[in-house]
């Protein structure tokens, strides 16, 4: 018998689909950056799509938090963004097909190229649980965005530490 997406998963809606310009609430410095809890995932992965945009330097950062949620105090947010080394992006490709490419700096840049896909993951083992950090956001630069980008981005928490209908006690 296999289990279910629902009982190894979680899928979260963590930026609607919108415009994001440098004085939306998703940019490090704002207080309602959506924060997605680990605690029970060994791993979560952003998937983060592209509208038609003009953007060429936005940064997209994955911070480490204490609590999730909506409403955190810069007491419970790390500073320091999350290192990444390599995401998957089908910027270049014709067919969609996807490729392994360097982080820059620790982050994603994303270009102007318009209907991109970028997917990068963090495991919970690379969160400072010394520290209590057990959450994880993906925000957007300060200052990195010099016009608007539409996008949406998606965060598929996997490697449930149970096994039962996640959907069903799952918080984020």
């Amino acid at each position: 018998m296999h289990n279910t997406f629902a009982q190894n998963m979680m899928a979260m809606n963590v930026m609607p689909p919108g415009s994001y310009s440098t004085s939306a609430s998703w940019i490090v410095t704002g207080n309602s950056v959506r924060y997605v809890s680990m605690k029970n995932y060994n791993h979560v992965d952003f998937i983060i799509n592209m509208g038609t945009t003009s953007e060429a330097t936005a940064v997209m950062y994955l911070y480490q938090s204490k609590a999730p949620g909506t409403a955190v105090t810069n007491s419970s947010i790390s500073t320091t963004a999350l290192s990444i080394g390599t995401f998957w992006t089908n910027k270049a490709s014709v067919n969609g097909v996807f490729v392994r490419t360097a982080a820059t700096s620790g982050a994603i840049t994303i270009d102007s190229t318009n209907h991109a896909t970028y997917i990068a993951g963090i495991d919970v083992t690379q969160l400072n649980a010394n520290s209590s950090y057990d959450c994880v956001a993906i925000a957007i630069g300060t200052g990195t965005i010099s016009t608007t980008c539409n996008l949406q981005v998606t965060a598929i928490l996997s490697g449930a530490k149970w096994e039962k209908d996640a959907l069903l006690t799952a918080k984020a």
